[in-house]
């Protein structure tokens, strides 16, 4: 099922009534990559490699980043982000 549809159809039950506020439509924004300072272990980069993941995003590199300063990371993106 699509955005649209759902968005149609939960507009539709009662329960929901009053609680979609704000439906916007962002247009499609290139990526950003980022690389993570000193590298990843073989191990996973060849793990991702497998999965045809060849670079991180940036916000991806910077998390890693931060736990190895010891640092807390929460990241949280837009629906259907890279």
């Amino acid at each position: 099922m699509d955005a649209n549809t759902f968005l149609q159809r939960v507009g539709t039950l009662e329960f929901f009534e009053g609680q979609v506020a704000h439906v916007e439509d962002i247009p499609a924004r290139d990526a950003v990559f980022g690389d993570v300072p000193g590298g990843l272990h073989a191990m996973i980069q060849a793990s991702l490699g497998e999965q045809g993941i060849e670079r991180l995003y940036s916000h991806q590199a910077a998390a890693i980043e931060h736990v190895r300063e010891g640092r807390n990371v929460v990241i949280v993106t837009g629906t259907a982000s890279p």
